[in-house]
C-alpha cells in the first residue's frame, strides 16, 4: 500500500485526493493540509490533516535529514506546456512539500536536466526531465524529479 499524503486541497488537490481514494486500490490518502483549512475538511471528511506531519514531527523517527520526491505524468497536459512550466505549474508543489514537511526555509534550489526525451512531442520547447536540488537552511537536503512527460 502506498500512503500518499497532499498540501494544498483546492478544486485541483480535491480531484487528485478523490481519485486516490476512489480509483487506487494500492494507495490511500493520509494526510491531507491546506492553509484554507474548510479546503483540507472538504478534501477529506476524518480530519487526519496533518497525519504525515505528526508522524515525522513526533520524534520518534528523528529529524528529517534527506527526502526526494518524484512526479511523473505519462504526457504533458497541454500541447504547450514548456520547461518553465515543469517549475512553476509541477515543482512547485513539490516546494510547498517540502517546505512543509521540513519545517524550515529553503535557501537554495539548484536545477538540472537530464537529456531529452527523443519521444516528446512537445519538442525543444520542454526541456525535460528536471531534478532540483533543495537545500533548507538548517542543512537539510531534499531532491524533487519531475518528468511531465513518460514515454
Amino acid at each position: 500500500m502506498i500512503n500518499v499524503g497532499f498540501i494544498g486541497c483546492g478544486a485541483m488537490g480535491r480531484d487528485h485526493v478523490r481519485r486516490i481514494t476512489d480509483k487506487c486500490g494500492n494507495a490511500q490518502v493520509v494526510g491531507v493540509y491546506d492553509t484554507v483549512l474548510g479546503n483540507a475538511k472538504q478534501a477529506i471528511e476524518d480530519n487526519r490533516l496533518d497525519a504525515m506531519k505528526t508522524f515525522v514531527g513526533d520524534g520518534q523517527i528523528g529529524s528529517l535529514l534527506m527526502a526526494g520526491m518524484r512526479h511523473y505524468n505519462a504526457q504533458a497536459s497541454t500541447s504547450y506546456y514548456g520547461t518553465d512550466n515543469v517549475i512553476n505549474d509541477t515543482l512547485i508543489h513539490n516546494f510547498d512539500v517540502l517546505h512543509y514537511m521540513f519545517d524550515g526555509d529553503i535557501t537554495s534550489v539548484e536545477m538540472k536536466f537530464a537529456r531529452m526525451n527523443t519521444l516528446n512531442p512537445n519538442g525543444e520547447s520542454l526541456r525535460e526531465p528536471q531534478l532540483a536540488i533543495v537545500e533548507f537552511s538548517d542543512g537539510a537536503l531534499a531532491t524533487a524529479e519531475a518528468n511531465v512527460n513518460c514515454q
